[in-house]
């Protein structure tokens, strides 16, 4: 170390000399004392690898995952809990709990394989008959689970979910269904590591429905212990060193909704996880009420994660398309939308991109798609009513249209046509701003037609549009899970909303009942896009803009990227990050 100092070109002699050596010894030391506590990069000690992220949200944690049917609870459910399948990174499904499954000819009974040796961090077996209750649990009306669609393949699922009742205390449903497990039922564990499900119909969409939330397996020597199905079994899951079955258990529950100040969850890894351990020993969970509190906290170095408003997305911001789309929404039965020449020149009226550019707050593409981008079977040849790909819409054909339906309707002035509503949720501050553009839109188009905004309560806007009292609204569109067929049949199948069911066509039905029942990939997706190009030919919605996500993420946290959910998928991503050295100190 001492030859790479430079020596003075005559000696220095006496104490000054002694002293200036003993200086340059000592920085030579310590140079050598800096060198030998640097690092190579590499990945930090387990006892740091730990993430800090942020989950944006109003609303408490559904810790119940029969309950979790919002973004924020569904990512943490997944991560907690085991499903028999899994979700990776670009939305495709894999066998997770299930180690395979098998599919009868007809399509009507699937058998899934589990893995062995499988339990709660507590010790619980996590076998067929922990998903067979789990399963009917989460179909038990004294449950009443806000969203079943997942499940509502299983046969007899809507009839048991619809039973009464009589008492939620001792679980006592009103016959004829007062449970679907058994032998020969619909839900079966023929053995400790088989599980038989029985379907009303062949639903392909079944094993992508299956990652969902709700069809998790739960503790059930948990739940019984606690009182039942409906029990605040939850408030028990902290126990110890806590519980979960999934990569994680949940080590510290938050203790409200966030409010000005955010509320801390912790997940811990799973000791008992069947198969790799994830290379994150604790995912730390800071619940903020908006994304502008947790991106301040990222800016302060407190996250590892966080989402910039659009005025701070730079070239280091990863965008990436999120499964939710802004639409107006149609009642095809009721007039004047009867009328597609209508509904064409109000699609046509809309300039997209500059709708888009107007919103504020948050990220949106335009487009022309029922069936968002970053869903499987995505068609990006998809054109839209006018035949093009066009975005911008198409005023003079909008004009045209316009006074083709005056003239044949409002003896050709626009002010005695039938008067339009568009509702829209009064707590929804984009699709507020949305419908006023749309509006001035469409008066450009067809001045003087009556068209009213009517701002109302979300509880409210969702009563009509699934009465069907809605004939025109805004709103926004998130399917249960990633499959063409949580979109289009939940939609428009003959299951969907009052306000939209019936606004397919006969083909558009024929379609979606070949595409649930396809089991060759390839043509399945044939089938769906044909369905959705017919829809969107027809006018039955108006795709407006898909909402993009937005986020920043520490160089330290490799290996972290969130899907087109806004979450860590549970088969690729969450069990892969790595917190990383930093500068390569130890």
């Amino acid at each position: 170390m001492q030859a790479a100092i430079a020596r003075p070109r005559a000696p220095i002699r006496g104490a000054a000399g002694r002293l200036v050596a003993g200086l340059l010894m000592t920085l030579a030391l310590a140079a050598c004392g800096a060198t030998a506590q640097l690092q190579p990069p590499g990945p930090a000690p387990d006892a740091q690898q730990i993430l800090r992220m942020p989950i944006v949200t109003t609303h408490a944690l559904a810790l119940d995952p029969a309950l979790a049917v919002d973004p924020a609870s569904a990512m943490v459910a997944s991560l907690i809990y085991p499903t028999l399948m899994a979700l990776d990174s670009h939305m495709a499904a894999h066998p997770w709990a299930a180690q395979s499954v098998d599919i009868s000819a007809d399509g009507l009974t699937l058998t899934f394989h589990l893995r062995s040796g499988m339990r709660f961090s507590d010790g619980e077996p996590v076998t067929a008959a922990t998903f067979a209750f789990s399963l009917n649990r989460a179909l038990d009306p004294c449950l009443a689970a806000p969203d079943i669609r997942p499940l509502a393949m299983i046969a007899s699922a809507e009839a048991f979910h619809a039973e009464a009742c009589l008492d939620a205390t001792t679980d006592t449903v009103a016959a004829p269904l007062t449970s679907l497990v058994g032998a020969g039922q619909p839900i079966e564990a023929t053995d400790p590591l088989t599980l038989t499900l029985r379907l009303a119909r062949p639903w392909a969409g079944t094993l992508a429905a299956l990652t969902a939330p709700i069809a998790a397996a739960t503790p059930q020597a948990l739940v019984t212990s606690a009182g039942g199905v409906g029990s605040a079994w939850t408030a028990r899951l902290t126990a110890g060193a806590g519980i979960g079955g999934g990569l994680f258990a949940l080590a510290q529950a938050p203790d409200g909704p966030p409010g000005v100040q955010p509320v801390k969850a912790r997940l811990t890894r799973n000791p008992q996880f069947w198969g790799t351990a994830p290379t994150l020993r604790e995912i730390d969970l800071s619940l903020y009420a908006s994304a502008a509190q947790a991106w301040g906290a990222f800016q302060a170095r407190a996250l590892d994660v966080a989402y910039p408003p659009a005025s701070k997305v730079t070239a280091s911001t990863h965008l990436a398309p999120l499964l939710r789309l802004l639409y107006i929404g149609l009642n095809l039965r009721a007039d004047p939308l009867t009328d597609m020449g209508l509904r064409k020149a109000l699609a046509l009226a809309i300039d997209k991109p500059a709708l888009a550019a107007s919103l504020t707050g948050a990220l949106f593409a335009p487009t022309n798609h029922a069936l968002p981008d970053g869903t499987p079977d995505y068609n990006g040849a998809l054109v839209g009513p006018d035949m093009t790909q066009n975005l911008t819409g198409n005023a003079s054909e909008a004009v045209n249209l316009a006074q083709a339906f005056a003239s044949s309707r409002c003896a050709g002035q626009f002010s005695r046509c039938p008067p339009l509503t568009l509702e829209v949720s009064s707590g929804d501050s984009q699709a507020l701003a949305a419908a006023a553009t749309v509006a001035r839109m469409w008066r450009v188009v067809a001045p003087g037609y009556p068209l009213a905004l009517a701002p109302e309560p979300r509880a409210t806007l969702d009563e009509r549009i699934a009465s069907g009292a809605a004939r025109l609204y805004l709103d926004t569109w998130q399917a249960a899970y990633p499959d063409p067929s949580a979109w289009l049949d939940a939609a428009f199948g003959p299951e969907a909303a009052a306000a939209t069911a019936g606004s397919a066509t006969s083909d558009v039905a024929a379609l979606l009942a070949q595409g649930e029942a396809e089991q060759d990939p390839a043509q399945r997706a044939q089938d769906y896009q044909a369905a959705e190009q017919l829809l969107v030919n027809t006018v039955a919605w108006i795709p407006l803009a898909q909402e993009q996500l937005a986020w920043q993420a520490s160089p330290l946290a490799t290996g972290l990227t969130l899907d087109a959910q806004g979450t860590l998928a549970v088969y690729d991503t969450a069990p892969t990050v790595v917190i990383m050295r930093a500068n390569g100190a130890q």
